[in-house]
């Protein structure tokens, strides 16, 4: 997974240390343009007012001050409008305490991965504290990684590294301990900063899944408060239709269907969630294509677009199917939805699915359960007084 979010990012110079470390440190921009349904470049430029041939040319350092200014403005703006549009008041002092209270505003210094957790949802969405703290954590270990690396400074870029709490306390199998343990004799025995770069790269790219881990952890006790705790975005992963049997000798394959993909599967644990609010109980089954298009006032097609992916999803058509099914199926007004899941399910789209140019299925990439099940573990553990744990079960077909 980690190779595979590397190859989405800008590319950089590989012998140049730094820049390495700066595409892990861009990560969150990325991903909010993935949210946001559009490119890099015209999602500045909306952004910071500033003309995309300009952005394209990448001569930023060179703007005048009153440039800056004006896209720095513009950029505030901005923010303002698309909270307006979540419930603030535009006009109500809590948009520019929420601002200022950004983890990167308070520690004067970049926290992308905090600010990241910390500007996600709505003012009537839960917050989560102890994941924005976990990825400022993140933020400060890349910063002080960065230091190191301009300072060339093998060792202190090794002890800071070595320091970090990675979860090893926590209980894990003997194969996957060997493995985390022989890399990082590897790392320590780094004789220059690009070498020790290089074996760091696997324990990176795991803090990612640990802070999609945390969020899972937090974001189960908060919104789904009255059921049992349980590692959710797993649900929302690319999963191999039942038939298939990789193990078989020889089977035939399926012509369609043949894995359930990120898209898909977050369409049904959302029905789902709506059918539980409705009945008070489960569906027997994941809703099917025709069910799900009735209830999302689609067509056929459209529904078969978004199951295999070949039709892209973002925030604002997740929210507008979300809040239609609410109305459609369960006959009151949505919550907010949930964002985390939508994160997973965007990012597991991008990263996990290969498609050939006439967008017929290529790959797909399964997620080993076990370690990050191991995470979520770690953390419903380390912050067990302060999450909740319901008694509702979910359904069995999940």
């Amino acid at each position: 997974m980690g190779r595979t979010t590397k190859s989405q990012l800008p590319e950089q110079a590989p012998s140049d240390p730094a820049n390495r470390l700066k595409q892990i440190l861009l990560v969150p921009w990325v991903i909010f343009f993935w949210l946001s349904g559009k490119t890099t470049v015209p999602f500045l430029a909306e952004m910071s007012g500033l003309s995309k041939s300009l952005l394209r040319r990448r001569r930023l350092r060179n703007l005048k001050e009153s440039t800056k200014q004006s896209a720095i403005a513009s950029a505030d703006k901005f923010f303002l409008d698309k909270t307006a549009k979540q419930k603030w008041n535009k006009e109500d002092a809590t948009v520019s305490g929420f601002q200022q209270a950004a983890p990167s505003i308070l520690a004067g210094e970049p926290r992308p991965y905090a600010d990241f957790i910390y500007l996600q949802g709505t003012p009537d969405s839960p917050r989560l504290p102890l994941t924005v703290a976990f990825a400022e954590e993140i933020d400060k270990l890349l910063n002080r990684m960065l230091a190191a690396i301009h300072r060339n400074d093998l060792e202190l870029f090794k002890r800071d590294f070595v320091n970090f709490d990675w979860g090893n306390a926590y209980p894990r199998s003997d194969v996957d301990r060997h493995d985390a343990d022989c890399r990082m004799d590897a790392f320590r025995a780094a004789q220059s900063l690009d070498a020790a770069l290089t074996f760091a790269d696997p324990f990176v790219w795991d803090l990612l899944v640990s802070l999609f881990a945390a969020l899972d952890a937090e974001h189960c006790s908060t919104y789904f408060v009255k059921f049992r705790p349980r590692p959710l975005l797993l649900l929302i992963t690319p999963k191999l239709n039942v038939k298939v049997d990789l193990n078989a000798q020889s089977q035939e394959f399926p012509r369609r269907d043949f894995a359930d993909l990120p898209v898909r599967r977050l369409l049904e644990f959302s029905h789902a969630i709506v059918f539980w609010v409705k009945e008070k109980r489960w569906p027997d089954k994941p809703v099917g294509r025709k069910k799900l298009g009735e209830a999302l006032g689609y067509g056929d097609q459209v529904i078969g677009n978004l199951f295999d992916g070949t039709k892209n999803m973002n925030a604002t058509s997740y929210d507008r199917i979300w809040r239609y099914m609410w109305t459609k199926v369960a006959k009151c007004e949505s919550p907010y939805f949930s964002w985390p899941l939508l994160l997973a399910t965007i990012v597991c789209q991008k990263l996990l699915i290969t498609r050939d140019p006439n967008q017929k299925l290529k790959s797909f990439v399964l997620i080993g359960h076990e370690d990050y099940t191991r995470l979520w573990n770690w953390h419903r553990q380390r912050w067990a007084s302060q999450l909740s744990e319901g008694t509702e079960d979910w359904p069995a077909w999940l």
